[in-house]
Formats: structure tokens, C-alpha cells, sequence
């Protein structure tokens, strides 16, 4: 989840000075990442035309989980221009994964051929997105199928969130988490090597449910806003002035803009988390999807149906909420904006934050 310091430096850098937008970006990220529990733009417009036989290359041979024999094929393949071939190896290094391997041990072999071959990036982006999707597109849940039907009206074959995976993201190493949603670029970043079989689908889905979230986008627009924001912030970073001088507009603002922040952060996980929490019920429900023993504990995963519906979103906002520190740096140092931030988190404890479009069961 990863919001660039360099758009934000463009954006503002006719603004009044330069340090006035390196605070800014810092209290966007702390913003976006203080939270964060799971917490490139696409090189060619095909990465992701996933070829139809591969969607049907669901293998239960025992060669998807032989270290050996996938070594071989990526060995012989090195140097292979034949993508419908590297796909197919890719679904069986995807199967494999998934079946709980450490995909470390194919990293020296075969993943990094993708810095060698880029029939290989292009192949490992398209396998490991599209099964994950055909993945969810094959569940029989009732709450998995509206989900991936609401993804189904937001996107099409054609038209995709970019994904990126990739061994040793620098926006994700920087941050110290294994995947992430990029908000001003709309683009999921993930690294496999980084996260355990059984918390792929988890994670993978959390991220997707960011690229559906339209609250979002307009959140974005918001706390960039290219005109107040910097004017907002050059007045504020005088900690003489006080916030009852502010304009007639900034004092509208300013309430939207705290509240903005939280939407792209803390409000945002939380939307996220409670449409995943529903389909993660389902999936290990039905056994498609393995357990995974944290996320039980912050939703209050239990057997018992009715008892979870009524009270996995409130564990879900009670446990972020108390994980989530107050960004504490440049104007949000101020006594009065702190204030204004722990009142809305403190009304959304009663009323907890609305989903908005993701709203839609």
C-alpha cells in the first residue's frame, strides 16, 4: 500500500516550499502505513492476456509438487520464446506454492529467469493473478459469489486492476510488509516469497477488495487536492497560528481533508478487511481456503455462524483501531487536529465506518 513521494513532490513543487511537501508526504504515509496490519506501471499492455487452456490446467499430478522435476523444466526452458509452454511451467510453480512450498526453493532456478527471459515476468504476473481470480471465480459460496460478481461489473477480461508480484519490492521492503495497494496508481503489489501458502488467497483477496474500494479514489482526490491542501498546510506549520484564523474555506476543509486521511488509511482497512473476513469465512467454511491463526484471532473466527456475523466487524474496527497510532509529525502534531482525529475514530467506535460501494450484498 504505497502512495509515491515522487507524484506527491511533482504535484506540489510549485507550492510555497520544498520542505513544506516533504511533511506532507510524511503524514500521507504515516496516513496510509502506521496501521498497517498485512500490512510500475505495466511495461506491456498484454501482461495479462492470460491464455484460456491455463484456466483449465487445475493439475493434481504429484509433478506439481516435485521440486526436482519443476527445476528440470525451468532449466529447460531458460531460453524459451514458447510463452503457451512458460505459462504452463508457471501454473505448476503456482501449484506447487499453493500446495505449501516455500517458493525460496525455486527462486534461484526459475523465478529469477524473468531477469534473464521476460517471457517469464510476463508469465508469472498473468499465472499467479489469474488463478487466484479463477480461484475465487470457481467458489460456490453465496457471499464469494456476489463478491467476484461485483468484480465481474467493475472489470473485464480486458480491462484489470495491474498487479505486480515480484521477489524484493522496494515500496514493500521499505514498509516491512509483504503486500500492498499503490492508491494513486491503482496497482496491487505483492511478494510471494514473503507471505506462507495458506495466507495467499487471504492476502491476494484483501488487496483486490482496494482496487474495488471507489471511496478510495475520492479520498485521494481529497487529501491531494493541489490548490487547499498545500495552503492548509503552509498556514498550519506555524504553531502560532491558530486554526480559528483559518478561511472560511480551509476551516470547511479541514475536517474533510483529517477525514479523507483516515478514509485512505484506518477507514480504508476496515472496509477491506470486513469484505475478505466474509469470504474468508466461507472459503475455510467449505475447506477451499486453509486457516490462518492470526487472522482467526483479529476477527473472532468462530463456528458458530450468527456469532460471527454479528460481531466480526466490531472485532475487526476495535482491533485495528487500537493498532492504529495517531500520525504524529508536522501539522498533525497540533493539539487541535489531534482532537479532531480521535473524535472521529472515537464516533466511529459506536457507529462503525460505512462500506460505501463495497456495500454490496
Amino acid at each position: 500500500m504505497m502512495l509515491s513521494f515522487n507524484n506527491y513532490n511533482s504535484m506540489l513543487k510549485n507550492s510555497q516550499t520544498y520542505f513544506t511537501v516533504r511533511k506532507m508526504c510524511l503524514v500521507v504515509l504515516l496516513f496510509l502505513f502506521a496501521y498497517q496490519q498485512t500490512s510500475f506501471s505495466q511495461e506491456r499492455d498484454d501482461i495479462n492476456q492470460f491464455p484460456k487452456l491455463l484456466l483449465n490446467q487445475n493439475s493434481k499430478s504429484d509433478q506439481d509438487n516435485n521440486t526436482d522435476l519443476i527445476i528440470k523444466e525451468c532449466h529447460q526452458l531458460a531460453q524459451s520464446k514458447n510463452y503457451d509452454l512458460i505459462l504452463a511451467l508457471v501454473g505448476k510453480i503456482y501449484n506447487y506454492y499453493l500446495k505449501n512450498n516455500n517458493l525460496n526453493e525455486l527462486d534461484q532456478h526459475c523465478l529469477n529467469l524473468k531477469d534473464k527471459n521476460r517471457y517469464f515476468e510476463y508469465a508469472t504476473q498473468s499465472v499467479f493473478y489469474e488463478k487466484s481470480i479463477a480461484k475465487l471465480r470457481e467458489s460456490k459460496n453465496p457471499y464469494t459469489i456476489k463478491f467476484m460478481n461485483f468484480f465481474n461489473s467493475k472489470f473485464s477480461d480486458y480491462e484489470k486492476p495491474l498487479f505486480h508480484m515480484s521477489k524484493g519490492i522496494a515500496d514493500l521492503d521499505t514498509l516491512k510488509i509483504d503486500a500492498g495497494f499503490h492508491r494513486e496508481k491503482n496497482l496491487i503489489l505483492i511478494d510471494p516469497f514473503k507471505i506462507k501458502p495458506n495466507e495467499w488467497m487471504l492476502k491476494f483477496t484483501h488487496e483486490l477488495v482496494h482496487a474495488l474500494d471507489d471511496r478510495l479514489h475520492e479520498a485521494s482526490k481529497v487529501f491531494g487536492d493541489t490548490t487547499l491542501t498545500p495552503k492548509l498546510i503552509s498556514l498550519l506549520e506555524n504553531p502560532y497560528y491558530s486554526i480559528e484564523t483559518l478561511s472560511p474555506e480551509l476551516q470547511e476543509f479541514l475536517p474533510h481533508w483529517i477525514y479523507a486521511g483516515l478514509d485512505l488509511g484506518l477507514f480504508g482497512e476496515y472496509r477491506a478487511w470486513v469484505i475478505v473476513a466474509q469470504i474468508y469465512y466461507e472459503e475455510v467454511s467449505s475447506q477451499n481456503w486453509q486457516p490462518v491463526d492470526w487472522f482467526n484471532e483479529r476477527i473472532g473466527y468462530t463456528i458458530n455462524q450468527d456469532q460471527f456475523k454479528n460481531t466480526f466487524r466490531a472485532n475487526i474496527y476495535y482491533y485495528l483501531n487500537s493498532h492504529s497510532p495517531n500520525p504524529e509529525i508536522g501539522i498533525l502534531t497540533r493539539p487541535e487536529l489531534q482532537k479532531k482525529i480521535n473524535d472521529f475514530r472515537n464516533d466511529s467506535k459506536a457507529n462503525l465506518p460505512p462500506l460505501y460501494n463495497l456495500e454490496f450484498n
